[in-house]
């Protein structure tokens, strides 16, 4: 009824695709139509609640990590699977860390066990010498909490062992 009013070349195109496809329709096309729509609508409430399902799950990840970092992931993923992209940050990453093995052979082929009891001796565990990440247990399937050292973390525990 809108277009109607009109006489340019484009309403007639209007008239003329409503009479074709619409008017022209059997009642049985349109009812498919209808089913067809009320399909994909039950299809995207359908992967709307999948979603909030699966951010939901990084959301309990999130609350049940005690590493800052490792929350800010879990809530970076929760936003990405609601929103469908990208909505929260990832955390900075402060450049390369070392585990305490790679450490020992640094500085000199001292084992990991020393560099952690050396660690652990002078409060070296600190966010300024490294950060706490989750790694594969090597004796067992679990994951726990283990400390990598950075650059500084490495320099420090020179200094302890040219001391000692």
């Amino acid at each position: 009824m809108l277009v109607k009013s009109f006489t340019d070349d484009l309403a007639w195109a209007v008239q003329r695709q409503l009479v074709n496809t619409y008017f022209r329709s059997t009642p049985e096309h349109r009812r498919k139509a209808a089913q067809d729509t009320a399909k994909a609508v039950l299809a995207e409430a359908k992967l709307n609640n999948s979603r909030a399902r699966l951010a939901s799950e990084w959301r309990k990840l999130a609350e049940l990590n005690p590493i800052p970092e490792y929350r800010q992931i879990c809530a970076h993923y929760a936003s990405a699977v609601m929103a469908g992209k990208e909505a929260l940050p990832l955390p900075e990453t402060s450049g390369r860390t070392y585990t305490a093995k790679e450490v020992g052979e640094i500085l000199g082929g001292i084992s990991a066990n020393m560099v952690g009891r050396l660690a652990n001796e002078h409060h070296v565990k600190t966010p300024e010498y490294g950060v706490e990440v989750w790694d594969k247990s090597p004796h067992s399937a679990k994951q726990v909490p283990t400390w990598r050292y950075n650059e500084k973390g490495i320099e420090r525990l020179r200094e302890i062992l040219n001391m000692s």
